[in-house]
């Protein structure tokens, strides 16, 4: 068999190969279906309506549409059955984080990060609203919340008022100390949500 008739028998599977994935720019979101459908633009002068959006179990988001970008499988190679399965967007990606931290953010820049050390950094240019139907504890807030409590009461303990005598004299001691709470008390702190 010649070359050529080999090229122009393989030429239409060749073809099918190469529209298997494909990028495209964000244009429509339809979300208030089940699956989320989209309108992306392909391939020169080529849009792609009424493609679903796959996204994780337990994740979602409503990408904003014109810059952000997406990676999407076409089934047989065919534009008409595809799917999407990456949105990106990369004026809105963070760019700080350290290797291994995870991010979860949105296009005003609130984030909750889980940073390398453990921790989690929450970030909002607003409130921030937690819904429970339980209890909320906060044992390192109530760590710091000690601190600063002792702190205040070494300082009104340290000063003396009793015995006051006129003019520039001092006072004499507290009449009696106020005393800590057992370090127990600070363990953590419970909210009742009901």
């Amino acid at each position: 068999m010649d070359g050529a008739l080999l090229n122009r028998l393989l030429a239409p599977l060749k073809n099918k190969i190469f529209l298997l994935i494909g990028r495209a720019v964000l244009k429509a979101v339809k979300a208030s279906e089940g699956t989320m459908l989209v309108q992306v633009s392909g391939l020169k002068d080529e849009t792609i309506t009424d493609m679903e959006y796959v996204q994780n179990y337990g994740f979602t988001c409503y990408p904003k549409v014109g810059s952000a970008e997406t990676v999407n499988l076409f089934v047989n190679g065919s534009r008409d059955n595809g799917v999407t399965i990456i949105v990106n967007d990369r004026e809105y990606r963070p760019t700080d984080l350290a290797e291994g931290e995870v991010c979860v953010y949105d296009h005003n820049d609130s984030r909750i990060t889980l940073k390398t050390d453990k921790s989690i950094i929450i970030k909002s240019g607003k409130e921030v609203h937690v819904t429970a139907g339980g209890t909320l504890e906060f044992a390192v807030l109530a760590s710091k919340l000690k601190t600063q409590i002792d702190a205040i009461i070494d300082t009104l303990n340290a000063h003396t008022h009793t015995g006051v005598t006129p003019g520039i004299g001092s006072t004499g001691a507290p009449a009696a100390l106020i005393l800590k709470p057992a370090q127990t008390a600070y363990s953590s702190t419970e909210v009742k949500v009901s």
